[in-house]
């Protein structure tokens, strides 16, 4: 009777310890798949205007994007860019996601962000890193 006990709850030990190990994991690749979405967004919209600005289109704007957790600037949706001069995807909490942007004169890609480590979602460090 004894090891029967013992074989029915070690099952249900493994059973109770899998979630504290698989939610934070979980959580992780969801903060990874935001962090991209938005870093992936803000290439994609500086390539357009890119192209936009070479054909000297200067009054080309990009379009809005929902992104969940950022804000995309400049809000007009100009290509030349804010005062300066930077595409950016915000981001409305630093500690979890990167602020991405980049400067459209100088083709700089740079993010920053207020994580617990200096790489956080594919941002090299907290203050200008790059991506």
């Amino acid at each position: 009777m004894p090891i029967f006990f013992v074989e029915l709850l070690l099952p249900i030990i493994i059973i109770l310890i899998l979630p504290f190990i698989a939610i934070p994991q979980f959580i992780n690749v969801q903060n990874k798949a935001k962090s991209s979405a938005a870093r992936n967004t803000v290439r994609n919209i500086a390539k357009e205007c890119l192209e936009a600005l070479s054909k000297k289109d200067l009054a080309y704007t990009f379009s809005k994007v929902e992104l969940p957790g950022y804000r995309l600037f400049p809000i007009d949706g100009n290509c030349k860019g804010n005062e300066n001069n930077l595409i950016k995807a915000k981001s409305e909490n630093t500690k979890k996601y990167p602020t991405y942007s980049f400067n459209i004169k100088t083709r700089e890609k740079k993010c920053s962000h207020d994580g617990p480590n200096e790489d956080l979602n594919y941002c090299s460090a907290k203050r200008n890193g790059d991506w």
